[in-house]
């Protein structure tokens, strides 16, 4: 990221290694802020399949963390951007 911020790939490993850090070192604050930068970068780019696990992983963070309607709406903007996602409509019931 320090040669390249907008590396998606080296962005969502790093999220998600954060998603397993124990809760007490704060690193989930972290993943979801980097998440979120994904989301942002994603919604200005041509859409690519890759990018589903980004709305997935947030919203199941935030799940995790009490959060429903902020992963609801997480797993909704997801499903805009990629309305056929079978995951995405299992995560909102649908």
């Amino acid at each position: 990221l320090e040669v390249d911020e907008r590396h998606w790939e080296a962005r969502y490993s790093k999220a998600v290694s954060y998603t397993f850090w124990p809760d007490f070192l704060g690193k989930k604050k972290e993943a979801i802020a980097h998440l979120q930068t994904l989301i942002d970068q994603q919604e200005v780019a041509r859409p690519e399949q890759k990018h589903i696990e980004t709305y997935l992983t947030l919203g199941n963070v935030l799940a995790q963390q009490g959060k429903d309607e902020e992963a609801k709406k997480v797993w909704e903007r997801g499903l805009a951007r990629f309305p056929d996602d079978a995951r995405l409509k299992q995560k909102l019931g649908l």
